[in-house]
């Protein structure tokens, strides 16, 4: 969680993102678990650019009323960590993943610029 009057770093995704080597930006997507669907990812680089990582996610839905079965989703959290200058696209793709010929029901694309 960010201290107060600064931003936090966890933002939904944003389409283009600038960073410096040692930096990390997280990407938070909204999740459809209950429905079995998973996001995963692909990163399209020179080798080295970038790493993506998952994160950890403890967002629980305000509303959530913990007496009793609920089904929603928490949201997933990526990490990307910027190692060296150039760029890369990352697309996040929202699945079931037992159905890899079918396509995604969401995918979202990040592209990634690591300047000096």
């Amino acid at each position: 969680m960010a201290q107060a009057g600064m931003k936090d770093r966890c933002s939904e995704a944003q389409s283009e993102i600038v960073l410096h080597p040692g930096e990390e930006h997280c990407v938070v997507l909204g999740g459809l678990g209950s429905a079995g669907y998973v996001w995963e990812f692909e990163v399209d680089e020179p080798p080295g650019v970038i790493a993506v990582r998952p994160g950890l996610s403890s967002v629980v839905p305000p509303h959530a009323n913990h007496s009793r079965l609920q089904t929603y989703s928490v949201e997933h959290t990526f990490i990307i960590d910027a190692l060296r200058p150039g760029k890369a696209e990352v697309r996040f793709l929202l699945r079931r993943p037992w159905q890899k010929d079918v396509p995604p029901a969401r995918t979202v694309t990040v592209h990634v610029t690591v300047t000096e």
